[in-house]
């Protein structure tokens, strides 16, 4: 039985020390960097807290996973004048697509193919080899950890800011999982950019960690290190401008990922 094989069977039994996930859980945490947040987008799901940076200098947004909800990409148009690019393999373009906008209906891949297209050639397809005023919004339903650990590292840091929703974190409890999915993906991002942000998505509860615990799904809100130049106190959480994607759930405070009970 070949290695990968091999890795895959066992999986699910080998578990994830939860001192590991702790690691992984602090390097999320976000802190103030000197800008206020402002709300882009619905009040609801599909809303994102961003950078107060003058967001009007970004060239271009580029959004892979669409559904039917592109009220952060109109607001970004309607606003601030910044055009998004928009694919998704699983719809057809929106009904209200922003009038600056460009919809593919493409998945977006670890490499380009037939039916899908890498972040780094959907980037030089719109905007060429040099800009680096770029925002990446993704979210991709649990894709993301199969995409990011592939990236390079040039291509991650064309993006300004970058907001992510991060799906299924029970799974870090699987130490496969975790090694090949939840680490890289979260130490590619935080190596180039800093946590912000962090936003508890309610649409699935929580999960523990021996004494940690997680909303299931979090949105999170990044900025490229070299436009600031001191990091502040931990920032508070939740966010005044933070919304429940789903109403009619029970809140869940992001703040739980960092407080840690006694065992």
């Amino acid at each position: 039985m070949r290695l990968n094989d091999f890795l895959r069977t066992v999986g699910k039994q080998i578990k994830t020390p939860n001192f590991l996930i702790s690691r992984v859980l602090d390097r999320l945490q976000p802190y103030d960097i000197g800008f206020p947040l402002l709300r882009v987008g619905p009040a609801g799901d599909g809303g994102y807290l961003l950078p107060d940076i003058d967001l009007s200098r970004l060239q271009a947004a580029f959004s892979p996973g669409v559904a039917s909800e592109c009220g952060f990409e109109r607001e970004l148009s309607e606003r601030f004048n910044v055009p998004a690019i928009m694919v998704d393999g699983s719809v057809e373009a929106p009904v209200n697509l922003p009038h600056d906008a460009i919809f593919e209906k493409v998945w977006l891949g670890r490499k380009t193919s037939v039916n899908s297209i890498g972040l780094k050639d959907l980037v030089v397809k719109y905007v060429g080899n040099d800009n680096r005023k770029l925002l990446l919004q993704m979210d991709i339903e649990g894709a993301e950890y199969k995409i990011i650990p592939f990236v390079s590292m040039k291509t991650v840091k064309r993006f300004e800011i970058i907001v992510i929703e991060l799906h299924y974190l029970h799974r870090m409890s699987y130490l496969v999982k975790f090694l090949t999915e939840f680490f890289p993906t979260i130490m590619k991002l935080t190596s180039s950019h800093q946590v912000i942000h962090v936003h508890a998505n309610n649409c699935c509860g929580q999960v523990t960690f021996g004494s940690r615990s997680s909303p299931e799904v979090i949105e999170v809100t990044l900025l490229r290190r070299d436009l600031f130049t001191e990091i502040g106190i931990k920032a508070n959480l939740p966010h005044s401008l933070d919304r429940d994607c789903v109403p009619e759930k029970a809140s869940i405070s992001a703040a739980i990922m960092w407080e840690v009970e006694s065992e």
